[in-house]
């Protein structure tokens, strides 16, 4: 456009788009050199996580095997304590066991509680009503669920004092 203009006012046009394309460029050059530093800085780091990665991996090789080692035992553990359960289990009605297993799921606690002497919850001290008191006594239905706190209340038997 610059050598084909023949008058000064064209002339003077040319070399303003000239200019403006030469700032534009060089602009664009710029933002490409700092993009072009950002990606070595990223894969710098990359590079220096990644070996950071790698020694925490090689510190971590014998936690790993000494706790895959005790999950081991545990399952062992687990599966005896299973058995255990399934063997007591075929002494106690379905119905009951059931509740057990409700209430287990519920509290992820302790699910089976004592009364205690004035027949009150053992885990949340709340009274059992009077209606339900003489059906724990007589041996009918010797567990009951807490009204309050859910969990499975019995009556313990009296012990004798020497």
């Amino acid at each position: 456009v610059l050598d084909q203009a023949h008058k000064l006012k064209e002339a003077t046009a040319a070399m303003a788009q000239v200019e403006t394309a030469r700032r534009v460029l060089a602009d664009e050059e710029s933002e490409m050199l700092a993009l072009t530093r950002r990606i070595g800085e990223l894969q710098l780091a990359l590079e220096t996580a990644r070996g950071a990665l790698g020694a925490l991996e090689v510190q971590q090789m014998d936690a790993r095997g000494s706790i895959e080692t005790e999950r081991g035992a545990i399952v062992r553990e687990w599966e005896v304590a299973r058995a255990k359960r399934t063997a007591a289990a075929t002494t106690v009605t379905p119905s009951l066991l059931s509740k057990y297993d409700r209430v287990m799921q519920r509290r992820g606690a302790a699910a089976l509680f004592a009364l205690n002497a004035g027949f009150s919850c053992g885990s949340c001290d709340t009274a059992i009503p009077l209606q339900r008191r003489p059906a724990m006594t007589s041996g009918g239905q010797a567990i009951e669920i807490c009204e309050a706190c859910g969990v499975l209340l019995y009556l313990p038997s009296p012990t004798k004092e020497p």
